[in-house]
């Protein structure tokens, strides 16, 4: 019932709050020797923590829904930066050009591999550049 429960309240909470929540944190401290607990306060801490893990999930949730609703701002007209890499093995040089410089370097490789055999193309002799 308890499982059930904290289901729907995950599922739910972040509908029904889709900002970050005002209602007052629930700090947790550790316990030092949990024998010298009763029942009664082993099962008070256990719903505070069931509390503070819901609490958190609603956080997170709402950080999430948040984040991914904004826009990723973007400069108009901004060239994309560009890597080049080239890479020499038995007289024939390969090139590769991309917007990342491991796109470039695995495209060499791949052009040099596929030209020569693997063992001739060697990733520490690939040189790259903006």
């Amino acid at each position: 019932m308890k499982k059930i429960f904290l289901l729907i309240c995950i599922l739910i909470a972040p509908k029904a709050n889709a900002g970050i929540s005002t209602e007052a944190v629930i700090v947790i401290r550790p316990g030092s020797d949990l024998s010298s607990y009763s029942t009664a306060e082993l099962k008070k801490r256990v719903w505070d923590l069931e509390k503070a893990v819901w609490q958190l999930q609603r956080q997170v949730f709402a950080l999430e829904l948040s984040s991914s609703q904004k826009p990723t701002p973007s400069v108009p007209n901004q060239p994309k930066e560009k890597f080049t890499c080239f890479v020499s093995s038995m007289g024939k040089t390969f090139t590769a050009t991309s917007e990342s410089e491991m796109e470039s370097k695995a495209s060499v490789l791949k052009q040099c591999s596929e030209k020569l055999n693997a063992i001739h193309c060697d990733e520490d002799e690939v040189k790259c550049g903006k």
